[in-house]
């Protein structure tokens, strides 16, 4: 309950009032995108932080910073009046703040959100943790090792940062609907393995250059190594499919791939990686 400071003397009453519950640090976003990307994190970091200090050095030189559909940036400045122009100059600012124009897209994004009172921060992450935490089970036996806290943090032939015991262990599939994550002892089991998948919402650096050739020879990457695959490309409703000229380890849906042309020389394009 909160007192209305514009009438102090009314009785207190229940406000809206927004609730963070958890914050993304630079560190744990530049992660998530590392996953999501052929970029390691210490890559990502670097870019955001690269970022932030050209739109710094755009801002003050008086310029505006168009982050397309994210928003703009520009600075907005407050000053005393001044009796005539002669007499107005950079003593009469006084305050320097920055204005953000959020893009079309942010600007309806949260209008069909349902809002729903929590009792406390503690409770809502509580909550939140046990919406996401999810069964670790063994390929093969279905023995249930442990648990994991979102499948989203995970990728196949992952070996790193799983934590359990009688190791190691090696990340062979998800089940997304049960919410399931499969591990097993070896790396190279065949399950991790696929020879196609389809990419949605690709997006072209420049313009497409497959118009009337599909199918057509690609090279590309869908996991943060420097070798690049090759195979066959092919335009089927609305997305891209890609078949593989050798079996693939760790189709991953829900990170990104990023494609070339047969020589490796030219990037296209990136989109989501879907099976």
């Amino acid at each position: 309950m909160l007192s209305n400071p514009m009438k102090p003397g009314e009785a207190k009453k229940a406000y809206a009032k927004a609730q963070i519950s958890q914050e993304l640090t630079l560190k744990e976003l530049s992660r998530l995108v590392a996953g999501q990307t052929t970029v390691s994190r210490a890559d990502v970091s670097a870019v955001l932080i690269a970022t932030v200090d050209n739109m710094i050095d755009s801002l003050r030189a008086g310029e505006q910073v168009d982050f397309g559909e994210l928003g703009k940036f520009r600075l907005q400045i407050t000053s005393r009046g001044a009796d005539s122009l002669e007499k107005f100059t950079a003593s009469c600012i006084t305050g320097i703040n920055i204005q953000y124009v959020p893009g079309e897209d942010l600007k309806t994004i949260f209008g069909n959100l349902e809002f729903q009172p929590v009792a406390s921060r503690s409770a809502q992450a509580a909550a939140l943790r046990a919406e996401k935490e999810g069964k670790v089970v063994e390929l093969g036996t279905g023995k249930i090792i442990g648990t994991h806290k979102g499948y989203w943090f995970h990728t196949i032939g992952q070996r790193k940062g799983l934590g359990f015991s009688g190791g190691p262990w090696f990340v062979t599939g998800k089940d997304i609907d049960e919410n399931i994550l499969h591990v097993s002892h070896g790396q190279d089991t065949k399950e991790q393995y696929g020879n196609e998948f389809r990419l949605r919402d690709f997006h072209f650096i420049t313009a497409n250059p497959w118009i009337g050739k599909e199918p057509t020879a690609v090279t590309f990457k869908i996991r943060h190594t420097e070798k690049r695959q090759s195979g066959i490309l092919y335009h089927e409703q609305g997305s891209y499919r890609i078949v593989s000229s050798q079996p693939l380890q760790g189709i991953a849906p829900g990170q990104f791939g990023v494609v070339y042309d047969a020589e490796e020389q030219i990037c296209i394009g990136s989109g989501e990686i879907s099976c």
